[in-house]
């Protein structure tokens, strides 16, 4: 068996994770592999919280949600923040503006922030009078831009998946996302993608082939002390490698904070390590999977920005945070052993077997 040969069906994301099509396997066999298929697409996924289920939910989603506080003092404005927060002005919608200091002259063709005590002039921008619309989530509401069901993260569409927001709770950092692929596949690679806030901080993406007892594939954690405190793991620093076939490590390298939306996190769980090759049976099995779980522990927020807060003591700083996921792509292959070329579903029930070359392979 070879894993070279797996074709992503998914865009770029075989050249992204370095897999490139090969059908030569050491012992100089031809072998015959379905082509990998993204599985998430005939999944059943279920999540413990989203929100606008208990009731209508208002956040304030980034980009202009994460304008306040620290980014000031990070980096120069972008133009999209500046009108954003020009219309807050126009508003009266300026909030807690914490440690930093904005000052604007209206009367003026400029207008002047102050970035960590440096004045700089920034561009005058046109700004629409209209007041400021808070988004809502409502999971009962007849628009469905208010609403942000789990399934949406699966549909292929521009729609996302919504936590509730940290306003109505801490727990709600504690959120699980499962996937019931319907049959074992062998899993090649999982995408997560965001949508309108940053990638997850901690969290582990798990497997499992009964649904009852659950082993994770990896860790990720906000930074790599974070690895050690939280997982009990050293932390593989710069991009995940891996020094054996079942290795399961901890990376900080999807947590950053940028970009603060449409962040991906792409997990290989084949290249880079030492039976990506084939054929490896330790491989095979660690890959094997039914049962994809994301469980998410802990949510990406400026520094500092909820120290001495409680779960509700200011909604206006809590209501920013939540997870929001567009897409979850799961790469993988019927397990067939090597003696067909492709997978064939059953649209009846969402099963898929393999099929052609050396016969049908089903489970």
């Amino acid at each position: 068996m070879t894993w070279s040969s797996v074709v992503a069906a998914k865009g770029d994301a075989s050249r992204e994770c370095g897999w490139e099509p090969n059908g030569d396997v050491p012992n100089g066999e031809k072998g015959l592999f379905p082509h990998v298929i993204n599985l998430a697409t005939r999944a059943r996924i279920s999540v413990n919280a989203t929100c606008g289920q208990r009731a209508p939910e208002v956040s304030a989603a980034p980009p202009w949600g994460w304008l306040w506080d620290g980014m000031f003092q990070e980096r120069p404005l972008k133009k999209r923040g500046i009108a954003l927060l020009t219309e807050f002005l126009h508003t009266s919608c300026l909030g807690n503006l914490g440690s930093s200091k904005l000052l604007v002259n209206l009367g003026s063709s400029k207008r002047f922030s102050t970035l960590k005590g440096n004045v700089s002039p920034l561009p005058l921008l046109p700004v629409s009078p209209r007041p400021l619309s808070f988004p809502v989530c409502d999971s009962r509401s007849p628009d469905p831009a208010r609403r942000h069901p789990i399934a949406n993260a699966i549909d292929g569409t521009n729609s996302w998946w919504q936590s509730p927001s940290l306003a109505a709770g801490r727990r709600y950092e504690w959120v699980t996302i499962t996937l019931d692929l319907r049959q074992v596949y062998q899993v090649a690679y999982v995408i997560v993608k965001s949508a309108v806030s940053p990638r997850p901080g901690n969290w582990v993406l798990e497997r499992s082939l009964d649904g009852r007892r659950f082993e994770p594939w990896q860790y990720y954690a906000l930074s790599d002390a974070d690895c050690l405190a939280a997982y009990g793991v050293q932390a593989t620093r710069g991009r995940p490698s891996y020094a054996t076939d079942t290795q399961v490590i901890c990376t900080s390298y999807f947590s950053r904070l940028n970009p603060l939306e449409g962040g991906e996190v792409h997990t290989s769980l084949v290249n880079g390590r030492p039976g990506s090759a084939g054929p490896s049976e330790a491989l095979r099995q660690f890959t094997e999977a039914r049962y994809v779980r994301l469980r998410l522990q802990k949510i990406r927020t400026l520094h500092g920005d909820l120290q001495g807060r409680s779960s509700q003591s200011d909604a206006s700083v809590t209501k920013r945070y939540f997870y929001s996921i567009k897409d979850i792509s799961i790469g993988g292959r019927c397990v067939c052993h090597g003696h067909a070329d492709n997978c064939v579903s059953d649209d009846e029930d969402g099963r898929v077997s393999a099929g052609r070359g050396h016969g049908v392979a089903d489970l």
